[in-house]
């Protein structure tokens, strides 16, 4: 007997030692504390798109099972990269749901001049089904209404071509197709929709890099004839002694420096040359200013705004490239940390959960075991004076457990309200469920009485028990 004793001490140390183990990988595994603290908050229910399910007080309905608590953590992670930690993300993700407006107001002209050139059409075809009959004096009648349509015509016909031959119809196809792609994946989906935001992300960016190439070989083309021009406006700026005027490369990052703002120096070339000729004797004028403003021509001034405007595109889409590729590296990095994070969270709380439950078992095994031993005990060697004694005790315990229980106000109907962020009681009796639904289960003052007698019987059994180990371990030093 004692043998079999022992075996099941060592079979219930190895578990217990087992699962604290796992519980101690586990929690090395998980993420930092602040990131583990800032995930519980958002633990709750969550719908199919990983949105929390909230009830009309605007707070997260609590989950009501331990399982659904540990998928919870999944959801909460993700919830948390989107709404906090992937600003990006949540961008990018809206970027793609919603279709660029004026792609949307270019698409409804497009289509109402479509619509329009067919009414045209029938139009000028019973008008022409007048002239066919020889019914000339009705035909003659639509000679301004003839007119007034062919003019229509030509001006939807351009409003068409525009739309066909430009990139709004393929920037409004390409727009279709991303929005049709996500709105087939549900929020829940992470792996999916991260996968879909990042390939978007990456198309912007090789759109960006192939615009930027496309510039640099211009810049690259015309470098000897920009350059010359360049040359010839830092003649004709010193000789007006004309200050060249700079600009920011990135109006929101001062840190970015300065490019040389060639539109602004023209602008105020052209005022400094014009009170030139006014002010300066003709003589003085013709042979100093007059030779080099005769190559200050429209189409030079022309020349060097264009290459004004490809520096400044040149700027901007590197600047696109650069942000492009640090939000590309931001988000990867925020969905693999939520992915891991997810992961190692419900390990952990999986882990947890099981070494409560096997606490659970060993407290109702130790009390059985108890029970069982007092039983056998008893039944060996009857002692009435000791069962009375400790049917006195529990007795007595579960009395002063129900009185004090009893002034708390349960058995008045008392029961607990939701309270507001405030810790104002908002009047609402605390239950499991939303609010305002039918299928909320409410807590009843009987269901706390209960509760309460409960846990004031465990707290009196622990204080007995302490002071009875204090006692035997006293006497036994005593007896010594």
């Amino acid at each position: 007997m004692k043998h079999i004793h022992r075996i099941a001490l060592l079979v219930i140390i190895l578990i217990s030692l087992g699962l604290m183990a796992w519980a101690v990988v586990a929690g090395m595994r998980a993420p930092e504390s602040d990131k583990i603290a800032s995930t519980m908050q958002l633990i709750g229910q969550y719908d199919d798109d990983c949105e929390p399910i909230k009830d009309s007080l605007d707070k997260t309905l609590p989950v009501l099972t331990t399982d659904a608590g540990v998928l919870a953590i999944n959801s909460a992670t993700i919830y948390q990269v989107r709404n906090a930690e992937g600003l990006n993300y949540m961008q990018t993700v809206a970027e793609i749901r919603n279709i660029d407006p004026a792609l949307e107001q270019s698409k409804v002209v497009y289509e109402d001049a479509k619509q329009r050139q067919d009414a045209i059409n029938a139009r000028l075809a019973e008008i022409e089904e007048l002239k066919s009959n020889k019914n000339k004096t009705e035909y003659n009648k639509t000679k301004k209404e003839r007119t007034d349509l062919d003019k229509e015509f030509k001006s939807n016909d351009s409003l068409i071509k525009v739309y066909e031959g430009g990139d709004y119809a393929a920037r409004y196809s390409q727009d279709s197709t991303w929005q049709a792609r996500i709105a087939n994946i549900k929020g829940k989906d992470f792996d999916s929709e991260s996968a879909l935001v990042i390939e978007y992300m990456q198309s912007k960016y090789d759109k960006y890099a192939a615009d930027l190439q496309a510039k640099r070989d211009i810049e690259k083309n015309n470098a000897e004839v920009d350059a010359a021009n360049l040359e010839t406006l830092e003649t004709i700026r010193k000789t007006f002694g004309v200050e060249e005027v700079k600009k920011l490369k990135n109006p929101e990052d001062e840190k970015a420096g300065e490019m040389p703002d060639y539109k602004a120096t023209i602008a105020n070339l052209k005022d400094v040359i014009a009170k030139k000729e006014k002010d300066t004797p003709k003589k003085e004028w013709n042979n100093t200013f007059k030779p080099v403003k005769e190559q200050f021509t429209d189409e030079f001034i022309a020349a060097i705004e264009a290459y004004d405007t490809l520096q400044t595109e040149i700027v901007v889409l590197e600047n696109d490239v650069t942000t492009t590729h640090d939000n590309i590296e931001t988000v990867k990095k925020a969905v693999e940390e939520a992915k891991a994070d997810g992961k190692n969270l419900m390990a952990l709380a999986k882990a947890v959960s099981f070494n409560i439950y096997w606490l659970y078992f060993l407290m109702l095994f130790a009390v059985v075991f108890v029970a069982v031993g007092f039983i056998l005990n008893f039944i060996q060697n009857p002692n009435w004076i000791k069962i009375g004694s400790t049917l006195v005790v529990v007795a007595i315990v579960v009395a002063i457990a129900y009185f004090m229980a009893d002034s708390h106000g349960w058995n008045d109907g008392k029961v607990l309200y939701v309270l507001d962020a405030n810790g104002i009681s908002t009047g609402i009796v605390f239950g499991i469920g939303q609010v305002d639904s039918p299928d909320r289960y409410v807590f009843t003052s009987q269901e706390y009485m209960l509760t309460d007698i409960t846990i004031w019987i465990t707290y009196l059994s622990v204080i007995l028990g302490l002071a009875a180990a204090v006692v035997s371990s006293v006497r036994g030093i005593f007896k010594k």
